[in-house]
């Protein structure tokens, strides 16, 4: 499970638990502040000052707002110190790093991935000229830190001035619905095996959700129901996180309560369809049929059966979906 996200960020996080009251206070309580960094010259992040206020405490990420990869300039760092750009043919040629990945979009446009080291590349010859070309572009960023919320507000409007730092908060909406039974029973407590399992449930839990008649995708469903609790944050939410809710707070709502049993959590994780950095980490062989750079939905469906808990993943890259179940 580890393994299925990576170093990255999302905007849009959804947990579903059938048959459960509100569960989610301790989730709730993980996230933090983030900041909206405007007007931002890329050379800022290869200075000494940076480096040392920032990426040596590794707990840093930001990412560019308000940019189209099909034809910005896109970027983003990872708490490691990667900085990330999405860019044009002729600025590719321009930049005197090699690029890892090339990609064409569906307008014919084509964008080149180059992935710089901060610290390592201050040692390059050419930084100087590396930083000259870096100088021409400004960016929005949103920033996030993963630790010392107080200390890291007061350090960004040190290093890049209040004018240019914006605090912003995550919207966290916490829900129960009343769901029929046997749609609970038939889709949710159903086996996900293929796409249209999966499509399903994501019309259920999104007429659930988005207060939408469920007549409009189901018909013949009984009268009986039963709670379903969601939780729903939106904002700038570093994978980190996510992986967090997986590994110390998902396990604990699946459990046997013989008056509210709940045998599978349902979470949808939505990635930045403008990001230059993929959501998840593929199978080679999803590699080659999703485009992974533009994935912008993950779900999993965690589920206990004989105390067993085993996980399906469904990865959506706007139209295609694919199934890998697990035992976790």
């Amino acid at each position: 499970m580890n393994n299925v996200f990576k170093d990255s960020f999302c905007y849009q996080v959804d947990i579903f638990v059938p048959n459960k009251e509100r569960v989610f206070d301790q989730i709730r309580s993980l996230f933090n502040k983030y900041y909206l960094l405007t007007r931002i010259n890329l050379s800022e992040l290869l200075t000494d000052h940076f480096i040392e206020k920032f990426l040596n405490k590794g707990d840093l990420y930001l990412f560019s707002s308000n940019t189209k990869l099909d034809c910005d300039t896109c970027a983003c760092l990872t708490p490691s110190g990667s900085l990330i750009l999405s860019v044009s043919e002729s600025l590719n040629q321009r930049i005197p790093i090699n690029f890892s990945r090339k990609s064409s979009k569906f307008t014919g446009y084509e964008k080149y991935e180059i992935e710089i080291s901060i610290k390592d590349v201050r040692k390059r010859k050419d930084f100087d000229f590396l930083k000259s070309i870096l100088e021409q572009i400004n960016l929005s960023l949103y920033a996030y830190c993963t630790s010392r919320e107080r200390e890291f507000e007061n350090d960004l409007r040190e290093f890049f001035g209040s004018k240019r730092v914006h605090t912003c908060l995550n919207r966290i909406d916490c829900r129960v619905k009343n769901c029929p039974t046997e749609l609970i029973e038939k889709i949710l407590f159903k086996s996900v095996t293929n796409g249209q399992d999966w499509t399903n449930v994501e019309n259920l839990l999104g007429c659930l959700t988005n207060s939408i008649d469920l007549v409009k995708y189901f018909k013949n469903f009984g009268i009986e129901e039963e709670k379903i609790s969601i939780l729903r944050i939106k904002g700038f939410i570093p994978n980190q996180i996510v992986k967090e809710i997986i590994q110390c707070h998902l396990n604990t709502l699946i459990d046997e309560d013989e008056d509210m049993i709940s045998e599978r959590v349902f979470l949808k994780v939505h990635g930045f369809r403008d990001s230059p950095l993929s959501l998840v980490n593929l199978e080679p062989s999803l590699e080659k049929k999703m485009r992974t750079n533009e994935e912008n939905f993950v779900g999993i469906c965690f589920k206990l059966d004989q105390n067993i808990l085993s996980y399906d993943v469904i990865y959506k890259d706007f139209k295609k979906i694919f199934i890998v179940s697990q035992n976790k």
